[in-house]
């Protein structure tokens, strides 16, 4: 319907009003009524307000073709309609998904509180009663398109950050080692790798990485940073990014957290650190040397069977300048299992309390070996079995078999 004759627009006195951006003055508005004068009259209290996208219509399907073809962020109802009534278009509106959070702002001359409630379970957002009031109409009118505008405007800032998190997500796993090296470990050093990283929200700030030291030596390393969410996964772009552009690996696990330790310490703001175990594996000579900066006790077993905690403590990389970490030897035969994981694991809460330091060494004296790594390691965190999404923390655990 084409709009209305501003002749009532001149016999309606301006209400004082507050300041309105334009973005509100220009959002489109549909207004539905079958009769002609209440168009007119409702047009010219928001004309003279400085509302200026306005498209009006004189039953429900008149109103929902501008619906489908304006988009509103407002659509302002009468009732009693013929065709499609008011209640009828509001419950086909709010029964639609692309318009269910459409504000419905009812004019109507009903006045029963029966009435009304039929209206407002009808899904109507608010309502006017005839005589309009015009001040009121405004009032009303510029508090729903505020509250829409604003409802849109978060939705899709939320909808950005949710995919430039996903985006993030997708490259910080990207960090972690590929399928293809891990396949290429076990075939060439008989190292068998299996791993399960699971964030807490959308980025963590757990890390763990391989790499080729020499011809007889693999390292692998587990790191978990202070905190969780993008400031902690920003923290292990940092380290990967040390890591590479290392130009030669350190001598020892020890002199390999000793070189990132003085780093972070220049890169990390005070309160961050990271928590880090490294181990270089000598697959075919069946030893290992290790060092640890705060990390959990990582956990080994031995090919009789008995599993032992290695030591880790150590202060944490980025607190203290110059912090020597020794570096650790062990067997590490054919037939050994080693254990990496973060405090995830020993700070889970369980029915029984948290699992802890025990509790993990526990758990690992029960697994049945028989069975892939994957199997294994399913074994080892089993506690967390159908937790996974509702962890407080990042969660990192790897088992590396000599095989």
């Amino acid at each position: 319907m084409s709009s209305p004759a501003k002749d009532v627009e001149s016999t309606v006195d301006k209400p004082p009003q507050r300041a309105l951006s334009p973005e509100i003055l220009a959002a489109p508005i549909v207004i539905a009524d079958d009769q002609e004068i209440n168009l007119k009259l409702i047009g010219a209290f928001l004309r003279q307000a400085g509302y200026h996208n306005l498209t009006f219509a004189l039953d429900g399907e008149q109103a929902l073709e501008a619906i489908a073809a304006k988009t509103p962020v407002l659509l302002i109802l009468d009732i009693m309609m013929p065709n499609l009534s008011g209640l009828e278009l509001t419950r086909m509106l709010k029964s639609d998904p692309s318009y269910a959070d459409l504000p419905v702002l009812v004019q109507t001359g009903l006045s029963s509180a029966k009435d009304r409630i039929e209206i407002f379970e009808a899904g109507a957002t608010d309502l006017v009663t005839k005589p309009i009031n015009g001040p009121e109409l405004i009032s009303r009118v510029s508090t729903h398109v505020e509250r829409r505008l604003l409802i849109k405007s978060l939705t899709e800032w939320r909808q950005r950050v949710r995919s430039e998190l996903i985006a993030a997500n997708k490259m910080q796993l990207e960090l972690l080692p590929a399928g293809d090296l891990l396949a290429a470990l076990k075939r060439d050093h008989g190292i068998d790798i299996a791993s399960r990283f699971i964030s807490s929200t959308e980025m963590g700030g757990d890390f763990w990485g391989v790499m080729k030291i020499g011809p007889d030596c693999v390292g692998v390393f587990i790191v978990d940073f202070t905190g969780h969410g993008i400031l902690a996964a920003l923290n292990t772009f940092r380290l990967h990014t040390l890591i590479q552009g290392m130009e030669q690996v350190p001598a020892s696990p020890g002199e390999f957290l000793g070189a990132l330790n003085a780093r972070l310490k220049q890169l990390l703001p005070l309160g961050q650190f990271a928590t880090m175990s490294c181990f270089y594996l000598y697959p075919e000579a069946g030893r290992m040397r290790w060092a640890a900066a705060g990390s959990p006790p990582p956990l080994l077993r031995d090919p009789a069977g008995g599993w032992t905690p290695l030591a880790s403590a150590g202060v944490p990389l980025g607190v203290v300048a110059g912090t020597v970490y020794p570096t650790s030897e062990a067997p590490f035969p054919k037939g050994s299992l080693l254990f990496l994981y973060s405090d995830a694991l020993t700070e889970a809460e369980l029915p029984r309390g948290r699992l802890g330091e025990e509790g993990v060494l526990a758990v690992a004296q029960g697994i049945d070996m028989k069975g892939s790594m994957e199997d294994r390691l399913a074994g080892l965190i089993a506690p967390l079995k159908g937790r996974e999404g509702s962890l407080d923390d990042d969660l990192t655990a790897i088992a590396i078999g000599n095989v």
